[in-house]
């Protein structure tokens, strides 16, 4: 069976991906987006690092092309991968930030936690 790709260009995926993590970020300030009160000091956080360091759109594009090619199982039918706007959030803040001082990211390592649903 043919893999469905819902987006078919690179560069458009890319975009995607930019837009979620920002639209993210704005629905949880304007609280269209509900969050708790860790995610909300979250997004006031990143907001203030990108503009103390600086931010490389580059790499987040380089990120988000990983997974442009990544597929996964839905109706039996391997479909395009797009993250949610959540984990494009994530990979905004581990992947963007760059110290101008040493050229390397400000995260090197993360651990993300959960919850599970039953």
């Amino acid at each position: 069976m043919k893999p469905l790709r819902l987006i078919k260009a690179l560069p458009e995926f890319q975009d995607e991906v930019i837009r979620r993590a920002f639209q993210y970020e704005k629905d949880v300030q304007s609280g269209k987006q509900i969050a708790g009160k860790d995610i909300k000091k979250a997004v006031k956080r990143s907001i203030k690092l990108r503009k103390k360091y600086s931010y490389s759109e580059k790499e987040f594009r380089r990120v988000a092309s990983l997974f442009y090619y990544m597929y996964i199982p839905v109706d039996d039918r391997p479909t395009q991968f797009l993250p949610a706007p959540w984990q494009c959030w994530i990979l905004l803040n581990l992947f963007t930030i760059i110290n101008p001082a040493n050229g390397k990211r400000s995260y090197r390592s993360s651990g993300v936690c959960i919850p599970k649903v039953r």
